[in-house]
């Protein structure tokens, strides 16, 4: 048998009782919450135990949202997707919180989650895993700039602010450039829209750079269109 030491034994027992608390909470005190989470990640890396604080970090955040407990399986979730976890387990996770993200109508946290989910499947361009996040993305972009001000009442953060509208505007245009290259051969004619809405965003921000480049995607699928005409 494995002789935990002391510290670690108490460490372990505190995080359980904190666990316990947090789940039949009344009333969710989110900056303490979040605060605590940070303190015992601290401590258990420096046992050197931070995939083990993953892995109970995993079924704390799943427990919480059965619970209805939301806004603290959010902190949860956004913590997870930072620490080291296998891709599989990464991307159940990631899905979780989405669902968790959508039930409080948080756009901008399923965003960042969808964006993570991106990131995971960036190296299967092309799949239809990868398409999906970049509508998806597409998705909770538009529903950001659509109504800003709105959308802004559900951020629900203990630390930062959101981005501004025109940055959101601008991380539309490229979502779209980037969902037009995954079409250009297949859908051209979508493409070409997604690329022109694009180029009207880059153009009224002053992003000459960028404008260059739709204008290079289009005449790619312009040449493409012409050739097989």
């Amino acid at each position: 048998m494995i002789i935990k030491p002391i510290n670690q034994t108490h460490l372990e027992h505190n995080f359980e009782h904190f666990t316990k608390s947090a789940m039949s909470a009344t009333r969710q005190d989110t900056r303490f919450f979040s605060g605590q989470i940070n303190n015992f990640q601290k401590q258990y890396k420096n046992f050197g135990m931070l995939d083990v604080f993953s892995e109970k970090l995993v079924g704390f955040a799943e427990n919480l949202q059965q619970k209805g407990q939301k806004d603290f399986a959010g902190i949860v979730y956004s913590g997870l997707a930072k620490l080291p976890i296998s891709k599989e387990k990464r991307i159940s996770i990631l899905e979780k919180a989405i669902a968790n993200a959508e039930e409080q109508g948080d756009k901008f946290h399923v965003l960042a989650r969808v964006v993570d989910l991106k990131k995971l499947y960036k190296s299967e361009w092309m799949s239809k895993k990868y398409v999906k996040t970049l509508l998806k993305e597409e998705k909770c972009l538009k529903g950001i700039v659509s109504d800003f001000e709105e959308a802004k009442k559900t951020f629900k953060t203990v630390s930062k602010e959101t981005a501004t509208e025109r940055a959101y505007r601008l991380r539309l245009a490229f979502a779209r450039i980037d969902i037009a290259k995954t079409c250009m051969k297949e859908n051209p004619k979508l493409a070409l829209s997604k690329i022109k809405d694009a180029k009207k965003v880059f153009q009224s921000q002053g992003r000459t750079k960028e404008v260059d480049f739709a204008d290079n995607l289009i005449a790619q699928i312009t040449t493409r269109k012409t050739r097989h005409s």
